[in-house]
């Protein structure tokens, strides 16, 4: 196989490796709900940072009663995703918006915590309990 072949195959690989899907939603309870799947890293971050600051504004156009931040299908969490947590965390108290994150598995607990944002990012093992948290202000 000639190089040049070799090298036109690699874009397309580097794009399957930062796959990141993000969907949101807004459920009949009020919550808007952002589930977040694949790898979270200076290539996806900026998408993520846009759509979860779309997530935001549409809480607050559509008096939605919090915002959770599904992450149990992230992969990796890369210090510029743990930085869209961070904003999302301020942006959420400057809006007096109650919001919280779902999340179990190692990739984004254990950077949370090896930077000491346990106590700043409000995380639940699962989106009920998430979602509990935000709609009774138990948090």
């Amino acid at each position: 196989m000639p190089l040049i072949d070799e090298l036109d195959l690699f874009p397309a690989e580097q794009q399957a490796i930062h796959d990141l899907d993000v969907q949101s939603s807004l459920l009949p309870n009020g919550l808007m709900l952002v589930r977040v799947s694949g790898e979270v890293d200076i290539v996806t971050a900026p998408g993520l940072r846009d759509r979860v600051e779309q997530a935001v504004r549409r809480c607050a156009d559509e008096s939605a009663a919090g915002l959770v931040l599904d992450l149990t299908g992230v992969t990796f969490l890369g210090t510029a995703g743990l930085s869209v947590l961070l904003e999302l965390a301020e942006n959420a108290a400057g809006r007096d918006l109650p919001w919280a994150v779902a999340a179990a598995g190692r990739a984004v607990l254990r950077p949370l915590a090896a930077t000491g944002h346990l106590e700043t990012v409000p995380v639940y093992p699962e989106v009920d309990a998430a979602a509990d948290v935000v709609l009774t202000g138990a948090g």
